[in-house]
């Protein structure tokens, strides 16, 4: 990593950042909890000039952690400082350090808002110079005839939806979508529909404000038993 980079590691498991592969890593958690401090100086005073990285971890609703996780690149790298980076990173990343550095009434929800922009602005970018060969969530936005079909998922999943009806939206033969759709994102359209149904089911069924009824005609079935079957068989 250079100054400026910003790095986004998609992953649940613990990870190693370190200046050598060889070099004994120290684990975080462990001296936060030892220490109570969110600030910590590793290795000794030396000739070389010290680096500063800032950390921090998006957490993922955990009922439905598997969806993201396995729809976006593993690892996200930008760097702010390069000429062609947008200058609305550079911005978000110097806020989030001056406001890091900060102890400003409301420092840490701003930090915890920038981080979010953050995110979202990596995102875009990595969408705009996306490698034709990723696939993914971010690789169907990217293509203009199937982020219309994810977005109408998305927008409307109580709809009916079936691989002929959106392929006739985009003007496209009922094969040729499904394999775009499915070669692109790496999961075929009903796949990708059922996951999301179900993705929005569990969520209104942890807050508990509507009832199995009216859950299922929210994400497109007619009767409990169709959604609580469905339900079984995808979430289990």
């Amino acid at each position: 990593m250079r100054e400026h980079d910003f790095a986004f590691v998609c992953t649940s498991t613990a990870f190693t950042l370190a200046f050598d592969p060889s070099a004994e890593p120290v684990d975080s958690d462990q001296i936060i909890a030892a220490t109570g401090l969110l600030r910590m100086s590793l290795g000794d005073d030396g000739a070389g000039k010290p680096a500063i990285v800032r950390g921090g971890r998006f957490v993922f609703d955990t009922a439905n952690e598997a969806l993201p996780m396995g729809m976006l690149p593993q690892v996200i790298k930008l760097n702010a400082g390069e000429p062609r980076s947008p200058g609305q990173l550079k911005a978000l990343l110097t806020m989030n350090e001056e406001e890091s550095r900060s102890q400003n009434l409301g420092s840490q929800f701003f930090v915890g808002r920038l981080m979010e922009l953050i995110l979202l602005e990596a995102l875009r970018r990595v969408a705009i110079d996306m490698d034709p060969q990723q696939t993914g969530l971010l690789a169907g936005l990217a293509d203009p005839k199937v982020a219309l079909a994810v977005t109408l998922i998305h927008e409307k999943p109580s709809h009916p939806w079936s691989v002929n009806s959106l392929a006739r939206l985009r003007g496209l033969s009922r094969s040729g979508f499904a394999h775009r759709f499915s070669s692109i994102m790496g999961i075929g359209v009903i796949e990708y529909l059922q996951q999301w149904r179900m993705a929005l089911a569990k969520d209104a069924l942890r807050s508990g404000a509507s009832t199995i009824g009216e859950i299922a005609l929210q994400v497109g079935f007619q009767s409990s038993s169709a959604f609580s079957s469905a339900f079984s068989r995808i979430v289990g």
